[in-house]
């Protein structure tokens, strides 16, 4: 079992850094303006998408006893993938928004297999369809970048190759498993996922806020710098979210256990380890960022070093809220969740609106900070209650 999250925990690093690649590339074979129409074409329409996807995968790798078959998970989802991704295109109006709600969409539709992989214990295989999610769409990027075409033509590529393997890959992999669909049991499930809709939406809008922000106050050119430094900085939040999902089927046994000990020690262990990846992520930030931005993204980006020290400063407590995030998710604390979030994007919101104006660029890093700090306190007090919970539970079983 250890070696399969192994391949799957490596597998989702291979992933993060493809996630990272496109922003590389049009830095050195596109334009800033090509970079920051990309850009915006994948974050406009996050929050929308991020709220129809309601976090199912987790819910359904946290289900342990199997109460809902596959199919109930896969179907919500992909319907309300669908219903999102037209109302993209009927309010946007914008092909490149809409083509950028088709990317995301399809993301998600395959994303509801590695759940279901997860809970059938299956992580070589949903190390696979991961490994193919990340690479095609770079290796397509890359083609489509070096014979002249721009950021329409890439965004058309990606559909492509992205429902390529959800047709050869990850929907045969799972039919067998999830023939039976029990309709009735829809309503069920979206009681119990539309917090985390809720709280992946804000999130969402939180996260895009400083994308937001940039476009607003410094244009295409500001929006291009802070998309490259983002970049570095989410590879931690992509390593953090890939361990996250490796361990979320084992946390959420443990929790199903009532073992308040063991779910806590491990709660804190990852926690830790967040932080623990912001500090060494500063440091190579501050000893190692003008190379690294130079050799990356080309001479012009090196000025840009500390703007990307500030930001993986204020990304390090967001490292730890996502994994802190993960476990009280394990513990299926699903509506507690929402005020978090929400009181998150109201901190980000007013320290962007206070620090930019004045700061500038650096501003953003302030908004970050803001925002994953709240995050991080709120989560905490959940955990607490989760575990709280867990104890008396355990002296029953006991007794």
């Amino acid at each position: 079992m250890m070696r399969g999250l192994l391949s799957l925990s490596g597998a989702n690093l291979i992933y993060a850094i493809a996630q990272w690649i496109p922003v590389a590339i049009f830095a050195r074979l596109g334009s800033a303006d090509e970079l920051a129409l990309y850009t915006l074409a994948l974050s406009v329409p996050a929050p929308l998408l991020m709220f129809a996807q309601m976090n199912l995968r987790n819910v359904l790798a946290s289900d342990v006893r199997n109460t809902v078959p596959f199919a109930v998970y896969r179907n919500l989802r992909a319907v309300a993938v669908a219903a999102s991704v037209v109302a993209v295109a009927i309010f946007s109006r914008n092909l490149v928004v809409t083509l950028g709600a088709c990317v995301l969409g399809l993301e998600w539709v395959g994303d509801i297999y590695q759940g279901q992989f997860q809970r059938q214990n299956e992580p070589r295989r949903a190390a696979w369809s991961v490994l193919l999610r990340g690479l095609l769409p770079v290796a397509t990027l890359c083609i489509v970048l070096a014979a002249g075409f721009g950021a329409t033509a890439a965004l058309l590529g990606n559909i492509v190759v992205r429902a390529l393997v959800w047709l050869t890959v990850e929907r045969g992999g799972a039919a067998a498993a999830s023939a039976d669909s029990r309709e009735r049991q829809w309503m069920d499930v979206l009681r119990t996922a539309w917090p985390l809709g809720v709280v992946m939406m804000i999130g969402s809008v939180s996260s895009n806020m400083p994308r937001y922000f940039a476009e607003y106050h410094v244009g295409h050119a500001g929006l291009a710098a802070f998309a490259v430094v983002w970049a570095l900085a989410a590879l931690g939040n992509l390593l953090t979210n890939s361990v996250g999902q490796a361990f979320m089927s084992p946390l959420a046994k443990v929790a199903a256990e009532y073992d308040a000990a063991g779910f806590a020690r491990l709660s804190m262990y990852m926690t830790g380890g967040g932080l623990l990846l912001g500090v060494v992520a500063v440091l190579c930030g501050q000893f190692l960022g003008t190379w690294v931005l130079g050799l990356l993204y080309g001479a012009a980006y090196e000025q840009y070093q500390p703007l990307l020290v500030a930001v993986l400063g204020a990304a390090g407590f967001g490292y730890a809220a996502s994994l802190l995030g993960t476990a009280i998710t394990a513990a299926r604390r699903f509506r507690e969740q929402v005020p978090v979030q929400i009181a998150a994007v109201v901190a980000g919101f007013l320290a962007g609106v206070l620090a930019i104006p004045s700061m500038g660029l650096p501003g953003l890093a302030v908004s970050i900070a803001a925002s994953n700090l709240t995050q991080l306190v709120g989560e905490a007090i959940v955990l607490r209650s989760a575990i709280r919970a867990m104890e008396p539970k355990v002296e029953q079983l006991h007794a």
